[in-house]
């Protein structure tokens, strides 16, 4: 698939919808127009709701849920610049020619990044404001472009090592594979420790030099390294370039570490159960869930002294603000209350819910989420229902599936402003956000006010009173008998008006008066 990029991005994305479940393996790579392979993209299958177009049947509908989103997310930062490209998917699965690529603008990244190791310069009272924010090893040139290089045997006995004095962030490497001027397909860049402990392992992609593609291995692993000594080792070790004096030709750009918490921002999938553990008969044993949600999306809009839930429940979306109340390096704890009365619905209750939403890491690095609590239902005594008391528990657990917000939560907040985590105070535009939906309790009571509607019934149709009505009606009678009845129907007075003629009052129909003796006629007989 050919497509082409307008500015230099910082790739956060691949998406790519398939028809089936396709199970199979599938792997991605970009290739621009001088050669230079961008590889390195985990995948993610996301079961596709579907899209019922007006007048679909559920079957149809049905069908289009089994269709697969294939999101393909670089396992570190991959920067491409302004140009043609051509992306290649191997693999089966019903892959479509449609795809959607998404990145970041690469010089807004860049500076955001200098803004967070300058906040961290000074708000940590630790570090000294003469201290170095960055570090360089190795080939400083290599980062620049159109850079030539005298290249010596590739035999040379030196590897590439560098040290670290004290605990540094690594943003980048590059090292050369000029390769006699043939390149090399990028493949595997480690890092490994004087202690022989593997610190990263990673895709590295192709970098030009000198109008060779694929002439630098390039990674930015964002991997905090302690003090030490560190190797950088390829899966091809016989690629790197050395320069005349032996020496080999790579890079390394390593920062200080920004001690910030994880931002929580992001798509989760949940399951939810609410347990009834209490009546107005005391205490109940346990048992199956009251209430349950299973594979339910939840986003979550990690604010400045605030969280916002928000999900979507039968097409309907809401919020849910959470008050935070514990916030550190590695988690978020934050709370939500929200009481309903209804006591003037024809339920005569109130509702309540008490929860702790709970946000941390996994080992794995993944953002995982639980929500524990309590609920209440409590219904006073009336004319039509007696008093009710219960309780549940309420618990759910899940993890972050995608940063990426759902379409629907990104046209609200382009409408109401951003929302995000950003070290230090908020800024007016995160304060004035708010809430993007109705909140959950109005949602709550939305849905009992139209679930408690008086229903209204259809009129019923009434058949038309023709012949075949008759001998339905009076099985056994000769045609000229239902004859004598039809007309006596029509002349004699009737409970029942003409089908074709309900509002008017004609001889056989009365107004405000009881009708004549004698005008009824015997319906079975002559």
């Amino acid at each position: 698939m050919e497509l082409k990029v307008k500015e230099e991005i910082v790739l956060t994305g691949i998406y790519i919808p398939a028809s089936g479940t396709g199970e199979s393996e599938i792997s991605l790579s970009l290739t621009d127009a001088g050669g230079n392979i961008y590889k390195g993209f985990s995948l993610e299958k996301q079961r596709s709701r579907g899209i019922k177009e007006s007048g679909a049947s559920k079957s149809d509908l049905a069908i289009s849920i089994k269709n697969n989103l294939l999101i393909f997310t670089p396992t570190g930062d991959i920067t491409i610049p302004a140009g043609s490209y051509t992306l290649t998917a191997e693999g089966t699965g019903g892959l479509t020619e449609a795809f959607l690529l998404k990145g970041v603008h690469a010089g807004a990244y860049e500076k955001y990044r200098e803004a967070l190791i300058g906040w961290e310069l000074e708000n940590n009272p630790k570090r000294s404001a003469e201290e170095e924010p960055s570090q360089v090893f190795g080939e400083a040139a290599l980062a620049e472009d159109d850079t030539e290089y005298a290249y010596g045997e590739a035999q040379a006995a030196k590897q590439p090592v560098f040290g670290l004095d004290a605990e540094y962030q690594i943003d980048e490497i590059i090292v050369n594979t000029y390769n006699d001027g043939q390149g090399a397909a990028p493949g595997i860049i480690a890092l490994i420790g004087q202690d022989g402990q593997t610190y990263y392992s990673g895709q590295a992609y192709g970098v030009s030099i000198e109008g060779t593609a694929n002439a630098a291995w390039k990674i930015a692993p964002d991997v905090l390294l302690p003090p030490g000594y560190y190797l950088i080792a390829l899966s091809q070790p016989e690629v790197l370039s050395y320069d005349r004096d032996g020496d080999p030709l790579f890079y390394v750009k390593a920062s200080i570490p920004v001690h910030v918490r994880p931002d929580f921002t992001g798509t989760y999938r949940i399951n939810l159960d609410a347990f009834k553990t209490s009546t107005l008969m005391g205490q109940v044993k346990e048992g199956g869930s009251s209430f349950s949600l299973k594979d339910f999306e939840l986003t979550v809009l990690d604010k400045d002294g605030e969280l916002e839930l928000i999900g979507e429940y039968e097409g309907v979306p809401f919020s849910q603000g959470c008050q935070m109340i514990e916030e550190t390096t590695e988690k978020v704890v934050a709370q939500f209350f929200f009481a309903a009365d209804l006591s003037n619905l024809p339920y005569k209750a109130k509702i309540a819910a008490d929860a702790f939403v709970t946000l941390s890491l996994a080992a794995n690095g993944k953002p995982q989420i639980w929500i524990s609590g309590a609920g209440v239902f409590d219904r006073a005594a009336s004319a039509e229902k007696g008093t009710d008391h219960n309780t549940y528990d309420i618990k759910a657990a899940g993890v972050m599936t995608q940063r990426e917000l759902p379409p629907f939560v990104m046209t609200a907040l382009g409408k109401a402003g951003s929302a995000g985590n950003i070290p230090g105070q908020g800024n007016a535009t995160q304060a004035a956000a708010g809430i993007l939906f109705p909140p959950l309790a109005g949602l709550m009571v939305n849905i009992l006010q139209e679930a408690l509607k008086p229903k209204i019934k259809a009129p019923v149709k009434k058949r038309m009173r023709d012949k075949n009505w008759y001998k339905t009606k009076y099985p056994g009678k000769t045609d000229e008998q239902l004859a004598m009845i039809m007309l006596a129907d029509a002349m004699g007075n009737t409970d029942e008006p003409d089908v074709s003629d309900a509002v008017s009052v004609g001889d056989n129909e009365t107004m405000g008066r009881a009708p004549e003796a004698g005008r009824g006629v015997a319906r079975d007989g002559a």
